[in-house]
């Protein structure tokens, strides 16, 4: 299930408006609002261990053996059946040798893998990016539109108040203060 991305944008906004709020310059409060999310995201929280396990497939990829040599050790004897007095021990060691070119693509696969994985982390702070800045612009556009309500409401009472006055004062009809009053609560 897909979040819708408006919500997403939503839920940050609060935390980029404290950060708007505190900041100088929009540049800067932007900047510090993306810092702050970014260091809360999944993403980033793992990239310690993601990197460490990119570095870690480099180095096996670096190695000399494709694994690490191992040594068994066994040993037979016919002691309980026949009592002949047979031993048999047996060592073993196992060195795996790389097939040829197969160091060269491990290490090939290993980088890739680290260059794909910066450039998700990249494109994941793009998208946060993206939507901090749509949550910011969105505040903003609600704030103006906020402060376009409020002074719309306060100039229609201005003027509802103003037309009762003349009508009272006889200047103007009952059906102007009507129309001014249903101004004053439809700006309401």
């Amino acid at each position: 299930m897909q979040m819708n991305p408006y919500f997403r944008a939503g839920a940050l906004a609060p935390l980029l408006l404290g950060a708007a709020a505190c900041a100088h310059a929009q540049d800067a409060g932007l900047h510090a609002a993306f810092e702050a999310a970014w260091q809360r995201q999944p993403a980033q929280q793992a990239q310690a261990a993601r990197q460490a396990e990119l570095d870690a497939k480099l180095r096996a990829a670096g190695a000399l053996t494709p694994a690490p040599a191992s040594v068994s050790v066994s040993q037979r004897t016919d002691q309980i059946g026949s009592k002949l007095g047979q031993r048999e021990a047996e060592v073993e060691f196992d060195v795996p040798l790389w097939l040829p070119g197969q160091k060269g693509r491990e290490r090939a696969l290993a980088r890739a893998e680290g260059g794909v994985y910066a450039a998700a982390q990249r494109l994941a702070q793009w998208r946060l990016a993206g939507e901090l800045r749509q949550a910011y612009w969105q505040a903003r556009i609600d704030a103006d539109e906020h402060a376009l309500a409020v002074q719309r409401s306060a100039s229609a009472r201005a003027l509802a108040a103003d037309v009762a006055r003349r009508v009272k004062a006889g200047e103007l009809a009952r059906v102007d203060a009507n129309r001014a009053t249903g101004e004053e609560q439809g700006a309401r």
